[in-house]
């Protein structure tokens, strides 16, 4: 009796891994027909892009978490977590692992800065981005303009990632699976 009861909880909690994986893999993809978004043209700098999108959401945008060039250099608290691979009107934002961005409302800005408009702003929550999925970004000024960077703002929460989740799981499972034994 014990082993089968051991055999379904430990099944029980691989499918609970298995589902944090798979939160992981699914990639999100942006362009510039995504939902919901914001446009703006208030350049000429970061600031007062910033603060057109606040006025436009009616809150603030809150933390710059993350910011990387076309050129390749990054920034934020999570600089170390992430790296974006951009093209002229492209790429992707992949977490490397380590602390992820975990918040209620998280933003993404794709900025050009000379074309029209001169950024994006997506709302990442909305769409059902984890922190750990990939973002996929294309079509963004394909004829006219580049990506110059992409930064993604946020404001801290208590929301938990899959990876922890599963090594909770994983340890509740070893708590449950000693009682069983004794």
């Amino acid at each position: 009796m014990k082993s089968i009861m051991q055999e379904s909880v430990l099944k029980f909690l691989m499918a609970i891994s298995l589902s944090a994986i798979a939160l992981q893999a699914q990639a999100i993809a942006i362009n510039p027909g995504t939902t919901p978004q914001w446009t703006s043209n208030a350049g000429p700098g970061v600031p007062q892009l910033e603060a057109d999108f606040e006025s436009q959401l009616g809150t603030s945008l809150g933390t710059e978490y993350f910011k990387q060039d076309l050129g390749g250099s990054e920034s934020g608290i999570f600089s170390g977590s992430y790296t974006a691979n951009l093209t002229d009107s492209g790429g992707s934002i992949v977490w490397d692992g380590g602390s992820a961005i975990q918040c209620p409302e998280c933003y993404l800005m794709v900025k050009d800065g000379n074309a029209d408009p001169q950024a994006y702003l997506f709302d990442l929550d909305v769409l059902g981005w984890t922190g750990v999925q990939e973002i996929v970004l294309s079509g963004f000024w394909p004829d006219n303009g580049a990506i110059s960077h992409v930064s993604i703002y946020g404001t801290p929460g208590q929301v938990p990632e899959p990876a922890p989740l599963a090594l909770m799981a994983l340890g509740l499972l070893g708590v449950g699976l000693r009682r069983l034994k004794k």
